[in-house]
């Protein structure tokens, strides 16, 4: 009798995990995705202030942002380096740029970096990084990456693990 009461707790167990992370809420957006174009630079006294876009497509992408290659992207030129509401959108992706973390031009170029929020309509809103390099004038390349969070499937194992355990304990008694 104590075997069965604990194969159906097990058994009981496993099932209400499994359909635990079927019903899981949204999940945070994870992966990368590079831009390619070009972009004219304004800078005064060693600081970008205006940042020009001009035809920028999607490509390199990881995560969710795999289909994504090749799609013309709106990005707003940006009058200051500053909160920007939807500074890129792709792909049903768009990025608010809330804060600016660095912002230097030397010899070798220009880097302008800043974190925000990642908004898509089947994701969870997501704390972002993005990148933008160029070299002084024009040309550019643009990097945004999110961060990765862990899988559900990793849970659902562990879960499982701890029902063998439970099983091979009372086999044992």
């Amino acid at each position: 009798m104590e075997k069965f009461i604990s194969t159906f707790f097990i058994s009981t167990m496993l099932l209400l995990s499994s359909l635990t992370v079927s019903a899981l809420p949204l999940q945070e957006i994870d992966g990368s995705i590079d831009f390619f174009g070009t972009s004219s630079n304004t800078v005064v006294a060693g600081v970008v202030t205006k940042i020009d876009f001009s035809t920028v497509l999607a490509a390199l992408t990881t995560g969710n942002f795999i289909g994504s290659e090749g799609m013309a992207v709106t990005f707003l030129d940006m009058p200051s380096i500053g909160p920007v509401n939807a500074l890129w959108v792709v792909n049903g992706f768009t990025f608010d740029l809330d804060v600016v973390v660095k912002n230097v031009v030397d010899g070798e170029g220009i880097v302008v970096t800043g974190n925000g929020t990642l908004h898509h309509a089947n994701y969870l809103d997501t704390a972002a990084q993005w990148t933008y390099t160029s070299q002084v004038r024009e040309g550019r390349k643009t990097t945004f990456s999110a961060t990765v969070p862990a899988p559900a499937g990793a849970a659902l194992l562990g879960l499982a693990l701890i029902g063998f355990g439970f099983a091979r304990r009372n086999k044992k008694q």
